[in-house]
């Protein structure tokens, strides 16, 4: 493991303190055994470091954006838009390694990112369909154009004489 690095650099030391002559009779290897374990220490401890580093790049992440990703997906509105697409962003920023931390995050934010999109292309075809040119009285009722009174048209009441 790697908190053996020390012990393990100790007896490495003590064998480099060692005569000649007592280094000639460990004839099994030792030496080479405790490079060879040394070697091994090291590569363990570095890659308790990466994963230590990721895990802290998805936490922030998690803290950066836990607005967004706590947001239940069946109350997402337009509104959301502009901070999935920033968590997004975020998320595209990230090392891989933490990127593989987050996949439940990154699942949960394209999926709100789909539902903000159909939210917003719904709205745009709603805005589309409006004629302008119906009038309505203000109890919703369709009217002439040429109605008297107040009158709704283009979403704004106005008064006609």
């Amino acid at each position: 493991a790697s908190s053996d690095i020390a012990a393990i650099t100790k007896a490495l030391d003590d064998y480099n303190k060692l005569s000649e002559a007592a280094k000639n009779k460990l004839t099994n290897g030792e030496k080479a055994l405790l490079d060879s374990l040394k070697t091994k220490a090291e590569e363990l401890k570095a890659a308790e470091e990466a994963d230590a580093a990721a895990t802290a790049e998805a936490n922030k992440f998690k803290t950066d954006n836990a607005a967004i990703l706590g947001k239940n997906v069946d109350n997402i509105t337009a509104a959301d838009k502009d901070t999935i697409d920033k968590a997004l962003q975020d998320y595209n920023t990230l090392s891989q390694a933490a990127k593989d931390k987050l996949t439940a995050e990154k699942s949960n934010l394209d999926g709100k990112k789909e539902k903000v999109d159909a939210i917003i292309t719904a709205i745009s075809s709603v805005n589309a369909s409006v004629n302008n040119d119906k009038c309505y009285n203000l109890n919703g009722q369709r009217t002439s154009n040429s109605a008297k009174g107040i009158v709704i048209k283009n979403g704004k009441k106005i008064f006609v004489r």
